[in-house]
């Protein structure tokens, strides 16, 4: 065994100095670390690319919550940025176990831009209001003022541990020899949205491009408005008080930034108890509009006249939520706006979906006779049902729903292959993928029985699915 090993080892040294030569690679050896570098990369990785990698809290390093890290599999190969979203508190009044799985599901939301944009991807696990046993109104997870007066150890000053954990991220992918911008693409949601918005405010100067999504109070780049001071969150009127620095409007406006709401998106934070303190909501109501849509009109117009490179989008007919297309708008910015020249993008229409949803009528259902039967129940559309295998191309033409209910065990015919060839997954077990093409909705069910299937049609919500 030893003789062939060493067999083997001979042969390796021979042939690799060729096969580098060759290829022009460069293989060299980390005195620091003694392991093999080709090109100066490392030849074997400490943190594996296409894995979620939770990172717990390091005091030591200044952070007091985990965080969850993916390296994507299309990582740029030169410097990338990294690429942030901070997490959403699920409900009120969860465990911190809870809001540890609503982080995790926003890391894995978040593989499609990472992957899509080859950057890092980090989201933040930190607390919301009530889930720690402390009933107060900080949201930290939406660094409103409360969280950001906090003066205990483990929740002051939420921002400045995000970018504790960034920079614990850029070592961890140093190490892997992984190079990383020192400015990070920071992206949000509803509370997240306006996490992103208000850090932005904070630290400018580290933020590349921000996108902030189904927020409708903002951190606005002003001290005063309509003879009334704009401290924060509205402004930065008290930052040299509150945060002991003066407001950096030159790098303010130099980040990208893209801000977005639906039309129909109704939820309005400024009446959340925990959210803004009295006399915020009064100013709100007062100088801004009670009504949503009026606020939005006059928000834009102040960050117009008060700041560059900024986009301001209103998605006709959309509601509180982030549509397929709302997600490649969003990548699209980033890729347009990583460099100098600040780019506007042309905002995604969802005409022929809301239409859509206005007008279809009827539905082909395909699988086994219990879940065709429970699908016509559940999901209410007129249609017929069969069996997968006698798919009919011409029923297929005429129906605005196509359902197809798939087993693994099933060899599906040509027709359904072609047609849902694009939502088979080969990772998971049990699923509903879909998809809008040619002004039809697509439902693909894979289960591995009818009990599982039900389970599964007892989650579809046509708008969901094609808006969601």
């Amino acid at each position: 065994m030893k003789k062939t090993l060493v067999i083997i080892l001979a042969m390796l040294l021979f042939v690799l100095p060729v096969f580098a030569e060759e290829n022009n690679l460069k293989i060299s050896i980390d005195e620091e670390t003694k392991t093999v570098l080709i090109n100066g990369k490392k030849l074997v990785k400490q943190y594996p690319v296409g894995s979620i990698i939770k990172v717990e809290k390091n005091t030591e390093e200044g952070f007091f919550w985990p965080y969850y890290l993916y390296i994507p599999k299309n990582l740029e190969d030169d410097k990338s940025y990294i690429f942030v979203e901070p997490n959403n508190q699920p409900i009120k009044n969860v465990s911190y176990s809870e809001t540890l799985e609503s982080a995790y599901g926003t890391i894995m939301n978040n593989i499609y831009y990472s992957e899509s944009l080859g950057m890092p991807t980090i989201v933040p696990v930190f607390p919301g209001t009530n889930d720690i046993s402390k009933q107060t109104p900080e949201y930290y997870h939406a660094i409103n003022r409360s969280a950001l007066l906090d003066e205990a150890e483990e929740f002051k000053r939420v921002d400045i541990q995000l970018l504790k954990m960034v920079e614990d991220a850029r070592n961890k992918l140093s190490s892997d020899s992984i190079q990383t911008h020192e400015k990070i693409i920071i992206n949000g949601f509803s509370d997240s949205g306006n996490y992103v918005n208000r850090f932005t405010g904070i630290h400018p100067d580290k933020v590349k491009v921000m996108i902030a999504g189904g927020i409708n109070v903002f951190f606005f780049p002003i001290e005063k408005f309509d003879g009334v001071d704009f401290n924060y969150p509205l402004g930065f009127g008290d930052y040299k008080e509150l945060l002991g620095k003066t407001f950096d409007k030159n790098a303010y406006d130099k980040v990208a930034k893209l801000i977005y709401r639906g039309t129909v998106d109704k939820t309005d934070p400024i009446y959340g108890s925990n959210y803004m303190d009295q006399n915020v909501t009064k100013i709100i109501v007062d100088h801004l509009g009670k009504d949503i849509l009026k606020r939005l009109d006059v928000s834009e117009k102040i960050y117009n006249k008060n700041t560059e490179n900024l986009q301001f989008v209103l998605y006709d007919g959309i509601a509180h939520s982030i549509t397929s297309e709302i997600k490649e708008d969003i990548i699209e910015f980033i890729k347009l706006n990583i460099d100098d020249d600040f780019s506007y993008i042309e905002a995604s229409d969802h005409t022929s979906k809301l239409k859509f949803l206005k007008n279809f009528k009827s539905a082909y259902y395909l699988g086994s006779r219990a879940e065709t039967e429970y699908a016509i129940e559940k999901l209410g559309v007129n249609g017929s049902g069969t069996g997968a295998m006698n798919a009919k191309a011409q029923i297929i033409e005429d129906s605005d729903i196509i359902f197809y209910a798939y087993r693994a065990s099933d060899n599906a015919p040509n027709l359904l292959m072609n047609l849902f060839s694009d939502l088979f997954l080969d990772d998971k077990e049990a699923y509903v993928n879909s998809k809008y093409e040619g002004g039809k909705l697509y439902i693909l069910i894979k289960s591995n029985s009818d009990k599982d299937s039900k389970g599964l049609i007892d989650t579809i919500k046509i708008e969901d699915l094609l808006l969601d």
